[in-house]
Formats: structure tokens, sequence, C-alpha cells
């Protein structure tokens, strides 16, 4: 199995939008998406890369009781799928 890190950075905004950053891509370029948590502490977050040939993609987990990471499962309209792991640091 090919597993492969990828560095990313996530700002949520007001209105439950947010944008994301990756170490795969150029600096200035963001992903841009929505999220919602459910009082059960799962979250859902849906974004789209910049390009319009770009698929969009869906990550889904849960916040830790501390709210200091979440872990889930992501999936892509192309049929690509993996876990992922975000732990929350402060922006610099």
């Amino acid at each position: 199995m090919n597993q492969k890190k990828v560095d990313v950075k996530i700002v949520f905004g007001e209105n439950n939008n947010l944008e994301m950053y990756s170490s795969d891509m150029n600096s200035s370029r963001k992903a841009t998406g929505s999220y919602t948590i459910s009082n059960n502490n799962k979250i859902a977050i849906n974004c789209k890369w910049p390009d319009d040939n770009r698929i969009a993609f869906s990550m889904n987990g849960r916040l830790s009781q501390k709210k200091d990471f979440v872990d889930g499962g992501w999936v892509a309209g192309d049929n690509l799928s993996g876990g992922f792991y975000l732990a929350k640091s402060a922006l610099k």
C-alpha cells in the first residue's frame, strides 16, 4: 500500500465556511468549502480546489473530547479515498 503524508492547514471561518491550504500545492492556492459539527462531535468537511478540473472531496471524522484533534476518512469524486488526522495548532 502506497501511503502519502501531506501537511494541510484548515482555517475555519464564519458561517461554516473554511479554507484549506496544502503543502502539496502552491501556498497561494487554497481549497474552499464548508463544514458542519454535530452535537456528538462528528465533523463533515466538503471542499474543492480552485481548478475547474479538480474533483470535490469530503472528509468525515470525529473531534476528540478535548477538541484538539480530528481523525477520520476522506473520499474524492474520482474514487480516491484514505484516512486523515488533523491536530489543532495556533496560527502564526
